[in-house]
């Protein structure tokens, strides 16, 4: 069987939310290596993060050049600060977080990495054979009924990016919760970027207009490595409050709507906004609801 990883960006910003994760992990019993990276100064903060069973705590330097780090740090400021004259192009925390999801073959060696963000928790055990097709290839989750018009914005974006046809192209949506990304895909992806752009990789996506990391991922594993080593599915793992309007009351439904849907895994996406407080007290019934298994009664 393929071994697999999670894999987490996250900043200071969504400390208690993964601090959130982490508990949720351990107390489902998860036993799957968690892998997360943090910029450099938030290095000391995620090191007191409870629940620390099977994490690594990375530095972002570790898996960036030095220069892409310094351009991260640079962005937004004055253009009076002397930085602004020495450094690159400052880079978006959000586009370097999906720069992060691409490079994580850097640090990551399992076969599958499952890149987990901050806002997904756990109410049920996840194994490594959850992501694994019964011919032994790692999901790929494509979608084809969920599509607004920004997801298949970026489908367009990424398939014009890497050299494909848009034109009959049906629409693929492969921006889900979680996104398990093949190790060895991920490195060739790097590598036919730089041969189709002539320049590093990350640069190429940096200076490309708006190509998102999951979407360009499944564009190269469908389109260009024809699924040979993927297997094509429609993600049932997680139960998504992805939009503010689903998460409306969201105590008043929230339980119904989990027994329902019986998943494994809940995105309450961060930009709702939701207070980290309220979403712990969401999912302790669901904790205290599973045989054996007891979820500790400690703040966030």
């Amino acid at each position: 069987m393929l071994s697999v990883s999670l894999f987490t960006p996250t900043h200071a910003s969504d400390f208690e939310r993964f601090c959130l994760q982490r508990e949720s992990i351990e107390t489902c019993e998860i036993d799957i290596p968690h892998v997360a990276v943090v910029n450099h100064e938030d290095v000391a903060l995620f090191k007191r993060t409870p629940h620390q069973r099977g994490l690594t705590i990375l530095s972002a330097r570790e898996v960036l050049p030095p220069a892409y780090d310094r351009r991260r740090a640079v962005w937004r400021i004055s253009r009076r600060d002397y930085r602004y004259w020495i450094t690159g192009r400052g880079i978006h925390g959000w586009l370097l977080q999906q720069l992060l999801k691409l490079a994580s073959p850097a640090v990551v060696r399992t076969d599958g990495i499952i890149c987990l963000d901050s806002d997904v928790f756990f109410v049920d055990q996840v194994t490594a054979s959850d992501f694994i097709a019964p011919d032994g290839r790692l999901h790929l989750y494509e979608t084809t009924d969920d599509i607004d018009a920004e997801m298949a914005e970026w489908y367009a974006h990424s398939l014009r990016f890497l050299s494909q046809k848009v034109t009959s192209a049906p629409l693929r949506r492969f921006t889900h919760a979680p996104v398990p990304m093949l190790r060895e895909l991920l490195v060739e992806l790097q590598q036919f970027i730089e041969e189709q752009r002539g320049r590093p990789w990350m640069e190429a996506i940096i200076q490309a207009d708006r190509v998102m990391e999951y979407t360009t991922y499944g564009v190269y594993a469908r389109h260009i490595d024809k699924l040979s080593r993927v297997c094509p599915i429609k993600p049932s793992l997680a139960h998504y409050y992805w939009w503010a309007h689903e998460a409306q009351n969201i105590e008043d439904h929230f339980a119904d709507q989990i027994a329902s849907s019986k998943p494994k895994m809940i995105l309450i996406n961060s930009n709702i906004g939701l207070d980290v407080g309220v979403c712990r007290r969401l999912l302790l019934p669901i904790w205290e609801s599973q045989g054996g298994r007891k979820a500790r009664n400690h703040d966030v």
